[in-house]
């Protein structure tokens, strides 16, 4: 569904959806994570930076240095999500250009949503440079395939010749 949202091809009410769906993107990534933390509100949960950070940590492997654990004024929050920030621009995850400290500070939707949209095109990007499998069981599966398919040919050549 994301995908189709994303891609422009479902109507302009999927936009309304856009908030549960990363939250519950955020939220599978925390529990893969095994953090006892969970995002419920987009615009309130990501202010003072600390979930923010533990969802960076789940979909990156970006550890956030310098965070305070528990941040008591608004400028202790904001220096906690420019640490999230900074870490994401120094990794050179894309789109954060219009992304600003005071607008993930104040709440605002849309700037959350277009933060969890740059991770997630980070991490789509990710995928696609690693491969699940180590070049030699690649190797080695693709011996098994060519022993395969010649196994296959030859059983059919047979069963030509018996024609």
């Amino acid at each position: 569904m994301l995908g189709r949202c994303v891609n422009g091809q479902g109507s302009n009410d999927d936009v309304s959806n856009f908030p549960e769906i990363y939250t519950q993107w955020a939220n599978y990534y925390l529990e893969r994570a095994k953090s006892k933390r969970k995002v419920v509100d987009l615009s309130t949960d990501c202010r003072d930076g600390l979930l923010l950070a533990e969802v960076i940590e789940a979909v990156t492997n970006f550890k956030v240095p310098d965070l305070i654990k528990k941040p008591k004024t608004q400028q202790q929050m904001y220096d906690n999500v420019e640490a999230c920030l900074a870490v994401l621009r120094q990794n050179q995850v894309g789109g954060l250009e219009t992304i600003t400290t005071n607008d993930i500070c104040a709440g605002r939707l849309k700037a959350v949503l277009s933060l969890f949209f740059s991770l997630s095109r980070y991490k789509q990007a990710s995928k696609l440079r690693t491969p699940t499998k180590g070049p030699q069981q690649l190797t080695h599966q693709a011996q098994i395939h060519h022993q395969s398919v010649q196994s296959l040919n030859s059983s059919q050549g047979d069963m030509t010749k018996e024609r």
